[in-house]
């Protein structure tokens, strides 16, 4: 199996290759991805985004929303990190202008950082897309403290 075509899911806990493994296509995440953003409601694009973060940076179900079992904790803003070249950009008061500049992203896990840079396609890129997330919660009034699968859709 071609592996560049498939990413593997695994359901069991067990991260070795062994049946009980789902795999799932690339294609289909992308298309779900940008299926999500051509419906172009804050929940829609909120979804694709997190799909797309999750992709990115092989994301458990729990760190990209909030839920009853607090095994896991969603990614907040706090925990994203944004860059330009080596200097690291404050998340809540830096130019939008500058967000388009960023040349890497990052989201910290525990006292790691997984940082990813910049892609060149611009609708599948990691930093992109944390970017639209800091974007959308800073024009809601988003606090550090707030989880970046957070939205508002119009007065809610």
């Amino acid at each position: 199996m071609d592996s560049s075509v498939f990413i593997v899911s695994v359901s069991s806990g067990n991260s070795s290759l062994q049946p009980g493994c789902t795999w799932i296509p690339i294609p289909i995440i992308v298309s779900t991805v940008s299926c999500c953003h051509i419906q172009n409601t804050n929940s829609s694009i909120t979804v694709g985004d997190m799909i797309a973060l999750a992709f990115f940076f092989l994301l458990r179900a729990g760190e990209c929303v909030e839920c009853k079992n607090r095994s896991f904790s969603p990614i907040r803003v706090q925990d994203v990190q944004l860059f330009v070249g080596n200097s690291k950009v404050d998340l809540l008061t830096c130019k939008d202008d500058m967000l388009e500049n960023l040349t890497g992203g990052g989201i910290l896990f525990g006292c790691n950082v997984i940082c990813l840079k910049k892609a060149d396609d611009y609708t599948w890129c990691p930093v992109r897309t944390l970017t639209n997330r800091l974007c959308h919660l800073r024009q809601q009034g988003g606090s550090l403290e707030m989880p970046i699968c957070s939205y508002l859709d119009g007065d809610r």
